[in-house]
C-alpha cells in the first residue's frame, strides 16, 4: 500500500531564516579570512550573485535560487538542510533514510 503523500501546499520558506543563516555564513567567512565581516560584494562574488542581491536575500526580500543555495551552503561547511530549516541532519540520520 502507497503512503500518503502530506499536502504541503500551504508550506512557505522562513525567508527571514534563510537570510539570517546566510548573513551567519558571510559573517563566518569574513572572521576566518580578515577578522571583520566580509562585504556582501564580495561575498556575493564568490557564489556568482551580486553584491545587491546578497544583501535583499539576508533581509529575507529576495528568494535565492537553489543553486545559490547549494553554492551558499558548501561554503557554509555545514548542509543544505541547515541553511534552508536551520536544523542539522546528523550523518548517521542522514544515512539511515539511504
Amino acid at each position: 500500500m502507497a503512503e500518503k503523500i502530506p499536502d504541503v501546499s500551504h508550506v512557505e520558506p522562513d525567508l527571514q531564516g534563510i537570510g539570517k543563516r546566510i548573513r551567519e555564513v558571510r559573517f563566518r567567512l569574513g572572521m576566518d579570512r580578515k577578522g571583520k565581516d566580509m562585504p556582501q560584494k564580495e561575498f556575493g562574488a564568490l557564489i556568482g550573485i551580486t553584491g545587491d542581491l546578497v544583501g535583499k536575500m539576508e533581509r529575507g526580500v529576495s528568494t535565492p535560487t537553489l543553486a545559490t543555495l547549494v553554492r551558499i551552503a558548501a561554503l557554509s561547511g555545514k548542509g543544505l538542510d541547515w541553511l534552508v530549516t536551520g536544523t542539522e541532519r546528523t550523518q548517521q540520520k542522514a544515512n539511515h533514510r539511504n
